[in-house]
């Protein structure tokens, strides 16, 4: 592989707004506290390259995008390596209400909990469908918890008192413990001032939720142009993320470490067995299906995008069916955005939100074990398209759960 693979590390060093969602008349601005879109940080780094000279990378991303990033996922304040102790909660994750963390630290929450993965896909190979699958494990789990909350009777253990917890960053706290990522945010209001008479503009009183400083963001980055802004830039660089910049918000430190195939290996060996005839995919970012994205019925990797990239892999080679053509989700998302480069809005797409599941049959499987390994690997730092390039259709592939 000859294209390089990094993974980043983002720390908000001054108040920070990743606007979501807008109040009356744009009153407040409230901040996504889960995630940073990858769409935003490449903005960001690109708009940093602007400004430190290195017009020629732009012009290359601009001409034809190569940087694929992930969601920037928190972790708090010490440092994690995701997959090993930072993930994202996928479609079985549920938390219970009033639980805490075995850890007494602000960042953390509460734990999170799954109904099992394996079981999941065990089920699946004896009952051959998806949804008869999820069925039996939940009526399973179910009865378990009416039979603690009725031997116990601890509120804790009511099965009313399980919610679902999808799509959000969790940390390993301890051997098999994970536990919700709690991210500091405040508020600020400020008053529109006109410029004529020196003084607040009546109906101009807004406010912004914002991330607190110290918290700490991490994902994968990929691509020839990270090589480029690495040989000019170094593998540190400051960012400006988010709106209000130009008021001191969005100040940030990217940090890059270039990461080996074994080390991607080693990530993925313990949550991944290659060697399975069913495998499952969780989305890292949203993942944008046809017309737009891509056909999820049936997947040939690598292709297209993914072996521009890796290239044969040794002639490894996976073809998989979406098994029922169902997705454990919570449905499509909408996402859209603004483009500061141009000035005009983003298109607007359609997705599967992160942490959703897809359950594929493997039907045809090429090469070594280890070459697979890496071939899937790949599907994590390059995406599985050109939409990679704007933070979407990033996968992990699963076949045992990391989440207990």
């Amino acid at each position: 592989m000859s294209t390089p693979i990094y993974s980043f590390e983002i720390e908000v060093l001054s108040p920070t707004i990743i606007a979501v969602k807008e109040g009356y008349k744009g009153f407040i601005y409230k901040t996504s506290k889960d995630y940073i879109p990858g769409s935003t940080i490449r903005g960001a780094i690109l708009t940093a390259l602007l400004s430190s000279g290195a017009q020629d990378i732009v012009k290359a991303e601009e001409k034809d995008p190569s940087i694929s990033v992930t969601s920037g996922i928190p972790y708090g304040r010490k440092s994690k390596r995701l997959l090993v102790d930072v993930m994202v909660s996928h479609a079985l994750c549920y938390r219970v209400k009033g639980e805490k963390c075995s850890k007494e630290e602000e960042e953390y929450e509460c734990r999170v909990r799954s109904l099992i993965l394996d079981d999941l896909i065990n089920n699946v190979r004896k009952l051959g469908s998806v949804m008869l699958a999820y069925e039996e494990l939940v009526k399973i789990w179910e009865l378990k918890w009416m039979e603690k909350y009725f031997t116990t009777r601890n509120p804790l253990d009511n099965p009313a008192e399980r919610k679902p917890y999808v799509g959000k960053p969790v940390v390993k706290v301890s051997d098999g413990e994970w536990c919700k990522v709690e991210v500091r945010t405040s508020m600020r209001i400020h008053v529109g001032i006109e410029k004529k008479r020196r003084s607040s503009e009546p109906g101009m009183l807004y406010g912004y939720e914002y991330i607190e400083p110290g918290v700490r963001f991490t994902g994968f980055i990929s691509g020839e142009g990270v090589k480029s802004i690495v040989k000019n830039v170094g593998d540190e660089l400051e960012l400006r993320i988010g709106k209000g910049t130009s008021r001191g918000y969005g100040l940030a430190l990217l940090r890059l470490k270039e990461l080996t195939v074994d080390d991607l290996r080693e990530r993925l060996g313990r949550i991944l067995n290659v060697d399975e005839n069913i495998l499952v995919f969780e989305a890292l970012t949203p993942i944008v299906p046809e017309p737009i994205g891509i056909c999820l019925s049936n997947l040939t990797l690598p292709e297209g995008w993914l072996k521009r990239h890796v290239g044969t892999l040794g002639n490894a080679k996976l073809r998989l069916a979406l098994m029922d053509k169902l997705i454990l989700c919570r449905g499509l998302v909408g996402y859209r955005g603004f483009s500061m480069r141009t000035n005009t809005p983003k298109l607007y797409v359609e997705g599967y939100d992160r942490g959703s599941l897809l359950v594929y049959r493997v039907r045809e499987r090429n090469g070594s074990s280890s070459k697979l390994m890496e071939l899937l690997a790949y599907t994590m730092v390059f995406g599985l398209d050109k939409l990679a390039t704007q933070g979407f259709n990033h996968v992990i592939p699963l076949t045992r759960d990391p989440i207990r």
